[in-house]
């Protein structure tokens, strides 16, 4: 049977990209048999197939302000504590 297919693409993360293709390949399958199984469970299920809570959400949130380079960063507490009184 001949499926009407279409090319999807999309950008990632180089090291993260290598990552998974690791990953995948320890699992017996490549990155785009990893990424239909994806689409085809989400369809399978009617939502994304992953246990995503609020504790995550809220983890992932902190860990990206943890990182931002906007960050602003203090000496001591005391630092801090004007900052806040401020």
């Amino acid at each position: 049977m001949k499926y009407d297919t279409e090319n999807f693409s999309m950008e990632i993360d180089v090291k993260e990209k290598e990552q998974l293709e690791k990953l995948y390949a320890d699992l017996g399958m490549d990155l785009n048999m990893a990424v239909r199984l994806f689409f085809e469970e989400s369809l399978s299920k009617n939502s994304i197939p992953l246990n995503i809570n609020l504790k995550q959400v809220l983890n992932n949130q902190a860990r990206n302000e943890a990182l931002s380079p906007n960050l602003k960063s203090f000496r001591s507490a005391d630092e801090l504590m004007n900052e806040l009184e401020h």
